[in-house]
């Protein structure tokens, strides 16, 4: 399967509602990580033909990135019917090859993936603040 470029919103927009798995690279021409992830993206769009895989230059689809909140390059997003599914960013081909089997999971990465949840985050604050304030005692009673 080849790479489709699309740059403007509706055309954009149609191609994502009428494809069941859509895989989006937005990147930019000056983007050096972009580069070097392009020939990896044309392989797994090559070997992937269950997916749909699209490039869009943020420079010239402006409006598509501003839509979907695009600020570092290259970011990848997965639609499935549609519907932005998951995204990550960076030149990481073990994670882009990961979302070329997304479409058969129940659950998007980002939602497995192991990040702390709100009681860990505010644990980690706690031990940070304490660790500061003993880190402040050992200074005082070493100035005095």
């Amino acid at each position: 399967m080849s790479v489709e470029h699309i740059n403007s919103l509706s055309s954009f927009n149609k191609f994502i509602s009428t494809h069941s798995n859509v895989l989006v690279d937005f990147f930019a021409t000056w983007c050096g990580p972009c580069k070097m992830i392009a020939p990896y993206f044309e392989e797994l769009a090559r070997t992937n033909p269950s997916i749909k895989f699209v490039k869009v230059d943020v420079d010239q689809g402006t409006d598509i990135a501003q839509r979907y909140g695009v600020r570092s390059m290259p970011t990848f997003i997965l639609f499935k019917n549609g519907q932005e599914y998951d995204r990550f960013s960076g030149a990481n081909r073990a994670k882009l090859q990961e979302f070329c089997q997304l479409p058969t999971r129940s659950v998007p990465l980002n939602k497995i993936s192991h990040k702390p949840n709100s009681n860990s985050s505010l644990t980690m604050t706690l031990v940070m603040l304490v660790l500061i304030f003993i880190g402040f005692l050992i200074i005082k009673k070493v100035i005095n």
